[in-house]
């Protein structure tokens, strides 16, 4: 395919990892300088980086490797408005300096880039498709690895959508399922332990940390999320996670502590927010009734299945 620009979304928090995940160093290579060079071997004929350039450190010595720069030689980079507002926000700031009819867009955290970038465009698209998405080995759509027809995705544009997957709903993607011989292809590196056992194992799958969760759990946090309007990436801490598999196993709700938690970090944002200067107790005690309420009106409503509130 010689119509493609590929868009590399490295302008995440990093928050699980400890520090920006695309300056990380892996095989000689930074992960964004690794995933650069594998879009570019796959027929990718511009780059658009949705995150920070590398900049020099202290001493003067740049976060690009030697061998990276040639990847990263005349990509394009730019930032979501406002920074670290999502990965729609980042979607839509791409979309604007994509001048070609597809797009290749991939997180710069993938563990076998290269691989991925040739399973995603190498699949036989019928007519009228609008693309092909990945799906792990979980039966997770990973939304942000995908091949997507450019003028379809202009198309389907809708203000007030947060959520990648609500933003690709309305296009018609080929799923590309993790192929048998392949273990681990679509998987990130979100954590230092998953990018541990990456170099350890190469061709292995790297783990995901859904595997140990309560069935569900994931998808009901992202509706939670999303009715509280918080931002897609919020990150769950991993003891937060931890406590919530555990009382699974001996209570019924196990979406319970963690919904309590994104009630309390909706209720923050608010309270940051300059129409919270105000507040009495009383008003603090009112916002945590409403969010409460919400978050019960959307349990009531919400379908577990495939059709759920997803």
């Amino acid at each position: 395919m010689s119509d493609l620009t590929a868009v590399i979304l490295s302008g995440g928090a990093s928050r699980r990892m400890g520090r920006d995940k695309a300056s990380l160093v892996f095989d000689g290579l930074t992960l964004l300088e690794r995933t650069a060079a594998a879009v570019r071997a796959a027929g990718a004929t511009r780059v658009v980086v949705v995150g920070d350039p590398p900049v020099a450190g202290p001493a003067g010595a740049s976060t690009a490797t030697a061998s990276g720069t040639s990847a990263l030689a005349g990509a394009t980079f730019l930032r979501e408005d406002p920074p670290r507002s999502g990965p729609v926000a980042a979607l839509e700031a791409a979309l604007g300096a994509v001048d070609t009819s597809w797009m290749l867009l991939v997180p710069c955290d993938l563990a076998r880039p290269a691989g991925a970038c040739r399973a995603l465009l190498d699949v036989a698209l019928g007519p009228g498709r609008d693309g092909a998405v990945a799906v792990d080995a979980t039966g997770h759509v990973q939304h942000l690895t995908a091949l997507l027809d450019v003028a379809a995705l202009r198309a389907t544009a809708r203000p007030g959508i947060t959520r990648v997957r609500e933003r690709l709903a309305p296009l018609d993607l080929l799923e590309v399922p993790e192929p048998a011989g392949s273990p681990g292809l679509w998987d990130d590196m979100d954590t230092p332990e998953d990018m541990a056992r990456a170099r350890a194992g190469r061709g292995a799958a790297v783990t995901d940390e859904r595997d140990n969760e309560v069935p569900g759990l994931r998808d009901w946090m992202a509706a939670v999320v999303a009715e509280l309007g918080l931002p897609e990436d919020v990150i769950v801490p991993s003891p937060l996670l931890d406590t919530a598999r555990d009382v699974a196993n001996a209570v019924v709700r196990p979406g319970a502590p963690m919904s309590t938690y994104l009630i309390g970090v909706a209720l923050g944002l608010q309270l940051a927010g300059a129409g919270a200067a105000g507040d009495t107790d009383q008003d603090t005690a009112q916002r945590v009734r409403e969010l409460a309420a919400r978050v019960q009106d959307l349990a009531a409503r919400y379908d577990a299945g495939p059709a759920g509130a997803r």
